[in-house]
């Protein structure tokens, strides 16, 4: 039998989506240790947030495997640490392409430097395997390190900043600095619909990774102590960001919708703001409920492109409404895949979305509901058996 492997997971702390995706790879470890009797170990080094992980992988495994979720917390460490910069956004829409300049060279400056330091770490935590997603920082370690890598992704970062190098000529150091950590990684795992990959030596497709709710909506309704009634009727939709705010949407404006539709959002009132009685606050860093579970509760979701909430919606064969991102390369391919595998997906602009006048974008997209084209979403499975096999 082989050896169990000592894993360390290095999500982009940029939003949630590269936490999301890995937190899906790292459930299927942990599910082929109960099922297997190994034990595979993962450390996760970022800066998302911690509760992102210990939640989701706690909730998962209380409910589908409550004999064995005492033993999640034997198997999972966390350690927070700077491993990228992506981008600097203002809030979810914005970037602020100066200080994502600044940013980047102050990180990559020193590039070599934190890579034989994170190589240390790489070492003294007794690590057969890394995994990145999708910091050069963890390829340049572990390749000092001599441990095997693997990167699991759709776009990285030297393609983001090309976009921004025509205006500011410095963008392209930092590019040849990320693409020469790219090109020590050992393997890529690329996923569907990915932007190009040029610094990526050995590259495998793998299928989508996409979560899917795992309880009902009733006990989705009992979690967040709203009664059933209250959705009778009445056309759900969901506002949220992937962790950030959205610099600006007057919830204020949704009051005119009483009766017709309901809301339920992730984006926290400010100071002195009280949202209109059909416009429900979840806290999801609460650790009550997993974001994917809420689908079971709303209709529609409004939103920026990003992997991770494209996953969770065809996971959960919903529909969207979704906003432009600015200056981000991968958002045409985002919604280029929404358009392809979801039941309807309609763009909302800007200046609808912040004015909270849904209603016309609503319609729009339920007289386009479709049969969506089909894709595999076995990707965590494949890319975990990959890892450790």
């Amino acid at each position: 039998m082989k050896k169990d492997k000592n894993i360390i997971f290095y999500p982009s702390g940029h939003g949630f989506g590269h936490a999301v995706r890995q937190i899906e790879i790292i459930k299927e470890i942990f599910k082929y240790n109960i099922e297997n009797k190994r034990e595979h170990k993962v450390i996760v080094r970022t800066t998302a947030p911690e509760w992102v992980f210990t939640n989701s992988l706690g909730l998962f495994f209380k409910k589908l495997y409550p004999s064995r979720a005492a033993e999640i917390p034997l198997w999972f460490s966390y350690s927070r640490s700077l491993n990228d910069v992506g981008t600097v956004q203002s809030d979810s829409l914005n970037m602020d392409i100066g200080a994502t300049y600044e940013a980047a060279r102050n990180f990559y400056s020193n590039f070599k430097e934190r890579a034989a330091m994170e190589a240390e770490f790489i070492k003294s935590s007794r690590a057969d395997f890394v995994v990145g997603d999708i910091p050069p920082l963890a390829f340049a370690a572990a390749k000092l390190a001599g441990v095997r890598s693997a990167g699991v992704t759709n776009f990285s970062w030297d393609f983001i900043y090309e976009e921004f190098a025509a205006e500011n000529k410095g963008f392209n150091e930092i590019i040849d600095t990320v693409r020469s950590g790219y090109e020590k990684c050992g393997m890529l795992l690329k996923l569907p619909f990915a932007c190009p990959l040029p610094a990526f030596k050995n590259i495998s497709p793998v299928s989508m990774i996409a979560r899917k709710p795992y309880i009902s909506k009733e006990e989705a309704l009992k979690i967040l102590n709203m009664a059933p009634a209250e959705f009778e009727g009445v056309t759900t939709v969901m506002i949220s960001f992937g962790g950030f705010d959205t610099g600006g949407i007057r919830h204020e404006n949704l009051s005119g919708y009483a009766g017709k539709l309901m809301f339920l959002t992730t984006i926290a009132p400010a100071a002195g703001e009280k949202y209109p009685s059909n416009v429900k606050f979840i806290d999801t860093s609460s650790g009550a409920i997993s974001f994917e579970n809420l689908f079971t509760v709303f209709d529609i979701i409004a939103t920026k492109p990003g992997y991770g909430v494209v996953g969770d919606i065809i996971g959960a064969d919903s529909t969207c409404l979704f906003t432009d991102r600015g200056r981000f390369r991968e958002y045409e391919y985002l919604v280029d895949f929404l358009k392809k595998h979801t039941r309807s997906s309609v763009y909302i602009s800007r200046n609808e979305l912040l004015n909270c006048d849904f209603e016309p974008r609503i319609k729009e997209l339920q007289s386009q509901i479709k049969k969506p084209e089909p894709i595999d979403t076995r990707g965590a499975y494949e890319c975990a058996m990959a890892i450790i096999e």
